[in-house]
């Protein structure tokens, strides 16, 4: 397989296109598929479905004040934990930063980090969170999906519209 290539070719002082012939290197590969759009491994695949769970996450807020205010506020990523390591990125909740990190343990706030057991005792284990946030992105996926749907098609009535009666 012959392909150009931009940068400095074996012998070259200065960086300008070339022809390079025989199979791509990882790296010339990585930069191939990145420059045609398509992912150039699994791990790349892996970022993308991490990324839009963060996303997702994101966008919900923070779990335990949308479960004790019913309000969503700004959500930092907080890395779930079994026996003292992470999980993955994957196994992740949104709290905000007064729930998170901000090592608070009163009356209004109790903060996972440092205060783990006090957190747990009152607002619930890291995994029943986990699942509620797990609910909460699917009925969120959902009413996005329905929002694109209404975008694109006829099927969502615009405010304003009358019915064809």
């Amino acid at each position: 397989m012959t392909y150009l290539m931009r940068g400095r070719a074996k012998g070259m002082s200065q960086a300008r296109p070339y022809l390079r012939t025989g199979a791509p290197t990882q790296n010339e590969r990585r930069l191939l598929c990145s420059f045609i759009g398509r992912p150039h491994s699994r791990g790349h695949q892996i970022l993308q479905k991490t990324d839009q769970w963060f996303g997702l996450l994101e966008s919900m807020g923070c779990i335990v004040c949308l479960n004790e205010r019913g309000v969503k506020s700004p959500a930092d990523i907080h890395h779930i934990h079994k026996n003292g390591r992470r999980v993955d990125d994957l196994h992740t909740i949104p709290l905000c930063y007064w729930h998170h990190r901000a090592g608070v343990n009163g009356d209004e706030y109790v903060s996972r980090h440092p205060w783990k057991k006090a957190f747990e005792k009152r607002y619930g284990s890291e995994w029943e969170l986990y699942e509620q946030v797990k609910q909460n992105a699917e009925i969120l996926l959902q009413m996005q999906q329905g929002t694109q749907r209404g975008r694109h098609g006829s099927e969502v009535q615009q405010v304003g519209e009358e019915s064809g009666d």
